[in-house]
């Protein structure tokens, strides 16, 4: 890479002077050698900056999709306040700690029911079970 300068620079012992005809012009220029440019995983860090994070919050859209709602339901839960979000100028945008934790409180474990006995639920499904053993024997799987 090289710059093009026609004014002085601290680092002329790597530069090189040329002169050129422009127009009927005479310019001179100073042309500099500089390092190629690092990409941002090759920079060092600068002291007390803070480590790189990716992005912290999801777009309506991404929430949607791993909801599996519609658009139009996912806005209506977050404006109700149901979805935890963030209205950033126009836009909503839903914090990934706070969506989480939202979404592992939704867990709802089944209640057992007192008037079914534990027994009848293990007969039916060792009922299931043989049924099952039965279609497959008949179809040679």
């Amino acid at each position: 890479m090289h710059l093009l300068s026609t004014e002085p620079h601290a680092a002329a012992s790597q530069c090189r002077v040329t002169t050129s005809h422009i127009g009927g012009s005479k310019l001179n220029a100073r042309i500099y050698n500089l390092a190629p440019r690092t990409t941002a995983a090759e920079a060092p860090a600068l002291p007390g900056a803070p480590a790189p994070v990716g992005r912290v919050v999801y777009t309506v859209k991404e929430v949607a999709e791993m909801l599996s709602l519609a658009l139009g339901g996912t806005y209506a839960l977050i404006r109700s306040g149901e979805i935890p979000a963030i209205k950033l100028g126009g836009r909503w945008v839903i914090p990934k700690g706070r969506f989480h934790a939202w979404l592992d409180s939704c867990r709802v474990e089944p209640e057992a029911d007192p008037d079914i006995d534990p027994k009848l639920i293990e007969q039916a499904h060792a009922e299931v079970l043989a049924a099952i053993q039965r279609r497959r024997e008949r179809h040679g799987a």
